[in-house]
């Protein structure tokens, strides 16, 4: 009874699988509750509203680019940030800035990429306290797939929910 079944694409006449709601450059489902999108420079685009587009037979966002309000067409941004060598470098210069502070430069990196979700108590103190080494593996491990995947090309993408 408590069961229930989310929709989130449909079928054409012609059996076409299309999604119901918008999608991102890289083909990610964009809530429509979504505030924020991404250009390819990873600037922030701040959307007001979504709308299908019958004539084009597309999404378009209301967005707000250097306050100037225009429409554009959803499939055209990212929902996550994009990722790049310069990002990585800014993410590791700040976890050695912040961690020289609190000693765990690899907390600083996990927290700030959404990596410790699960390890906090309901306090939001971390429960690995004492576990540097899981916590170093996760932070070298995400850097490693990070460079992977820009180095491969196909990295555009960053991986975080920032």
């Amino acid at each position: 009874m408590g069961e229930h079944f989310i929709v989130d694409n449909s079928m054409t006449p012609d059996w076409e699988l299309v999604p119901l709601g918008p999608v991102d450059k890289e083909g990610n489902r964009v809530p429509l509750d979504t505030e924020v999108l991404y250009d390819e420079d990873g600037c922030v685009i701040r959307v007001e509203s979504y709308r299908f587009s019958t004539w084009s037979k597309r999404w378009t966002a209301d967005v707000y680019i250097a306050d100037q309000g225009m429409e554009v067409y959803v499939d055209s941004y990212y929902l996550h940030r994009p990722d790049s060598y310069e990002r990585v470098l800014e993410d590791l210069y700040e976890a050695v800035q912040q961690g020289e502070r609190s000693g765990r430069p690899y907390c600083v990196y996990n927290v700030a990429r959404g990596l410790c979700r699960g390890h906090e108590d309901k306090d939001g103190k971390c429960k690995l306290v004492g576990f540097a080494d899981a916590c170093t593996l996760t932070m070298t491990g995400d850097i490693w797939s990070r460079v992977e995947r820009l180095c491969k090309g196909d990295g555009e993408k960053d991986g975080s929910e920032k």
